[in-house]
């Protein structure tokens, strides 16, 4: 059974339906939403209208019926165009190469020149093709589109945040104007999507005001799991050294978002492992049995806590013999400055931390030199 005829069923059953799905779908009459659903060929201008309607009535089976209609779409339309950004957003990989595909072989130039960006995307996700090769590509496409210009730009911020390249995240987010954009479901999801990606420069600058700002315009402006997931994870992350209980909190909020999404979970799971050895409590988050880095990394941390010095000790060799990351490394470094009382371990911690620009976690040691009697004056210095 088709969607469309599922939400007429619906519809049948209660007489009210009607009207309430007309109002969630944005339509200003609720003539409109019959001849949506009356008519075959019929598409939503505006596809968040439909989402939120699937979102209303079939929470369970989203990804299914959604998948289903969109790959019913006409690639040759708007509502083709805008699924794949759902798609994508939702990380619904396989669906999104489907799409990517109608679109680049449709024959309406405006929808190949989506496939054509998101194509670009989907091998930068998958490291097929650098930024570099990703850039010159785009400038060979000659943009015509609004919304793919917007995208293009932050296709490649998102690249540069992998790598923490956060110099040139600003200076592309100087190319994000999203103003022009039509209202409707792709703006949203555009302005939902920079508001994480500024939010994440923000805390880079340790601008935590501005970072809580951004994150909390996702959070009441946005519907998506995902980008909510990350702005509670973000808005936590600024709380992680000065308010336990709103740190916690935020982290908590995130996980009743993150669904049967392991990824998701796996953050979240971490930032509170994080949380709470930093501020030394019980620590129920511990997994004594991952061979990831920062999860090894926080069962040392706990160990060392709870002043286990010897499996601590342990778990800090079998990480050593691991390539580790700068910006792990400063973490390593902290707990071993904490497992041995060593303010060389601490200065390491601090080198690290400053290397990968991580000026957030740069106060983990610095607030253990403080208790250990460095003056402010001293630590400002160490910290330039």
């Amino acid at each position: 059974m088709n969607l469309k005829q599922m939400i007429k069923n619906e519809c049948e059953k209660d007489n009210q339906l009607a009207a309430k799905l007309s109002k969630i779908a944005g339509y200003e009459k609720v003539n409109g939403f019959y001849k949506f659903i009356n008519t075959p060929e019929k598409e939503m201008d505006n596809l968040g209208g439909l989402i939120n309607i699937v979102k209303s009535l079939f929470p369970d089976n989203e990804v299914q019926l959604l998948s289903d209609y969109f790959l019913s779409l006409d690639p040759n339309k708007k509502s083709a165009r805008q699924s794949v950004e759902y798609a994508d957003l939702n990380q619904w990989n396989a669906l999104t190469d489907k799409i990517v595909s109608n679109l680049c072989e449709s024959s309406n130039s405006i929808s190949r020149e989506w496939g054509q960006v998101y194509s670009l995307h989907r091998k930068l996700n998958n490291n097929k093709i650098s930024i570099n090769e990703a850039i010159r590509e785009t400038g060979k496409y000659r943009i015509k589109s609004p919304e793919m210009y917007s995208f293009s730009n932050i296709m490649i911020m998102y690249e540069y945040l992998k790598i923490g390249e956060f110099g040139l995240m600003k200076s592309t987010a100087q190319f994000l104007e999203i103003d022009e954009l039509s209202d409707g479901f792709i703006k949203d999801s555009y302005s939902g999507r920079i508001e994480l990606l500024k939010a994440n420069i923000s805390l880079n600058d340790y601008e935590l005001e501005e970072t809580r700002k951004h994150c909390s315009a996702v959070i009441e402006e946005c519907n998506n799991n995902r980008l909510i997931v990350f702005s509670y994870l973000t808005l936590g992350n600024t709380y992680i050294f000065e308010d336990y209980a709103k740190a916690k909190l935020c982290y908590e909020k995130g996980l009743n978002f993150a669904k049967d999404n392991s990824h998701h979970h796996y953050k979240l799971r971490l930032a509170l492992c994080f949380l709470d050895n930093v501020w030394a409590r019980e620590n129920k988050w511990v997994d004594f049995e991952s061979q990831e880095i920062p999860d090894m990394i926080e069962a040392a941390f706990y160990l060392t806590n709870i002043k286990e010095t010897k499996k601590a000790e342990d778990v800090i060799k079998k990480i050593e013999e691991h390539d580790v990351l700068d910006d792990d490394l400063g973490f390593l470094y902290h707990v071993k400055g904490l497992l041995y009382n060593d303010m060389s371990h601490f200065h390491e911690s601090i080198k690290k931390f400053k290397k990968s620009g991580d000026r957030l976690c740069l106060n983990l040691p610095l607030i253990e030199l403080k208790k250990r009697g460095y003056s402010d004056e001293i630590l400002n210095l160490i910290a330039l």
